[in-house]
Parts: C-alpha cells; structure tokens; sequence
C-alpha cells in the first residue's frame, strides 16, 4: 500500500506544475503593469506639481473687449528661452504652435498649454457691442493702481457721463472715459457701471464690472527640518509663500524670528534660515514682505523644542 501512495502523489506533480507555473506567470505580468502604470502616473503628476500653470495676459488688458477690435493673449510661461511648443485651446478645439502670443476677435474660453507642463487657467473673453461699456482689470490685487473705462460706441453722443459704485455715483468723467483707483484695498469691492446721458433726457446705462480686490499673497507658513531636532544639530527653517499665479513675479524678502528676537542681518531674498548649532527651545516665526509695496504679513509661531542628546 505505501508504494502506491507514493506512485499516486508522484503523478500529481506533473499536473499540478503547469497550472502553478501560469498562475505565477500571470501574477507577475499583473504585478508588471500595475506598476508600470503607478511609477509612470506618480512621474507626471510629480512633474505636473513642480511645474507652475503657465498665465494668459490680455492686451489691452481690459473685458470686455469691445465688438471689431482685437485682443492679443500672452502664453505667460515661466520657461521660455529655449523653444517649446505651446498649445492653444478655444472651446473645443485646439492647435500646436511655437508662438506664445495670440490674436483673437472671437469670443469664448482660451486655455494655453506648454510643453511639459500643465494647462493654464482658463480666460474668458467677451466682446461687447452695447452703445456704452465699462471695461475693467481680468483681476485686481491690494495696492493695485486700477484703471475703469467707460466707452461709448463712435455712433452714440453724450453729454455727460457718470459712473456708480453700488447705485451711488461716484463722480462725473467730464475730461475722460477713465476712472482711477489708486492703491486698491477692500473698500473699494463692489459692482460698477456707467451712465451716459443722451438729448431729449434720454440715457444709456453700461454693463455692469463686479470688483473683487484680492489679497497679494496669505500668511506664510513656517516649516522647520527637522522639526524636533537635537541639540546641537543644524536646522533650516523655511518661509513658505503661496503666491497667486497672476503674480509670480513678485519679489519677496524674508525675516526670521524667536520670540521677538530677530535671527540674522535683517531681510533677506532667501525663504531659508539655518541654525548650525541649535541649542534654544522657543517660538519661532517668520515675516514675508513684497520688495516693491513694502507690504509684509507674518507667519504663525511654530513651537520648536530642542532635544537633548543623552
């Protein structure tokens, strides 16, 4: 009996290895793509997230645009002296070109899109045919110097022409179609529109601008590497910015602090700050200033303690 035991588990070797052999197979061709199609997404999305959004700049930079004139888009990368190939998209359909600008008298969506790196924000484009059109910034930041412009078509004569904020008239445009904002601030959010006043008391309203005067940039936020680092050890703060796309080129300066004690010579164009001997246990914070409008803002204080070594 025990020789035909084993004479019969013998003779399952031979069946059961083919099956165990295409399961492997099949498990490791799985595995294979599976793979493959994670390394290759966490690839792109890396490069993606590394690569700012390029911006589209009007010129003239005011919407409406007005029913016959022309509109030139800027494809605003931020890498742009060696040649690449840009791609414009408007509603849907698109084209590849090495051009960054465009000329457009056609209103819709516009996208651009540069090699290697993600698309843009959208703009959408709007050509007015009215008697009378306010025109105004596609965005407007703190301390901006904005322009609003009352236009009237060549046809349509005025004799007077106000603009309102809110229903209230803010003044009459006797010498010009322009209204200045100087140094834009949140008092100055609201809904604009113009009114003409024709013969015979007739008059003609424009349409109406919603300002939305955004903040420069936010807080920033403090990061330290390591965070509970040991006594003696280096350690790098860093400042960290999230600024709007419209506006990466903006210059910054930073400072660093513990407590209210300044760290360094005072302000400096690099977001880091390294303690090469680390000893204090304390609040430390950081402040970001826009070179240009002497605006700063300050960081929340990050507690860092210090390890001891035993």
């Amino acid at each position: 009996m025990e020789k035909i035991d084993v004479a019969i588990e013998k003779s399952k070797i031979p069946v059961l290895c083919p099956f165990l052999a295409l399961y492997f197979v099949y498990l490791f061709v799985y595995l294979f793509i599976y793979l493959s199609i994670y390394i290759f997404a966490a690839l792109i999305s890396g490069k993606f997230a590394t690569t700012p959004k390029p911006v589209i700049s009007l010129n003239p930079p005011w919407i409406p645009a007005i029913e016959g004139e022309t509109v030139l888009l800027t494809c605003n990368g931020f890498d742009l002296h060696s040649p690449r190939r840009i791609t414009w998209y408007h509603g849907n359909t698109n084209w590849t070109t090495t051009e960054n600008t465009l000329k457009v008298h056609t209103a819709g969506e516009y996208r651009c899109q540069i090699q290697d790196s993600a698309s843009s924000y959208p703009v959408h484009l709007q050509f007015s045919s009215a008697p009378l059109t306010l025109q105004a910034p596609v965005s407007v930041f703190q301390d901006d110097s904005v322009v609003l412009k009352c236009r009237a078509k060549e046809n349509v004569v005025l004799n007077s022409l106000k603009i309102y904020k809110n229903t209230k008239i803010l003044t009459v445009l006797n010498n010009s179609p322009e209204f200045h904002i100087h140094q834009a601030s949140l008092k100055d959010n609201g809904e604009y529109f113009c009114k003409g006043d024709k013969e015979s008391n007739k008059f003609v309203s424009s349409n109406s601008v919603k300002i939305e005067v955004e903040e420069l940039f936010p807080l920033p936020v403090l990061t330290a590497r390591p965070s509970q680092p040991t006594e003696g050890t280096l350690v790098t703060l860093t400042c960290e910015v999230q600024l709007p796309p419209q506006r990466l080129d903006i210059q910054l300066q930073f400072r660093f602090f513990r407590g209210r004690q300044a760290l360094g010579s005072g302000w400096s164009h690099s977001p880091e700050f390294r303690i090469f001997n680390m000893r204090q246990t304390g609040s430390y914070s950081c402040n970001a200033k826009a070179v240009t409008l002497n605006r700063w803002k300050q960081s929340h204080e990050v507690q860092i303690r210090v390890q001891s070594e035993c």
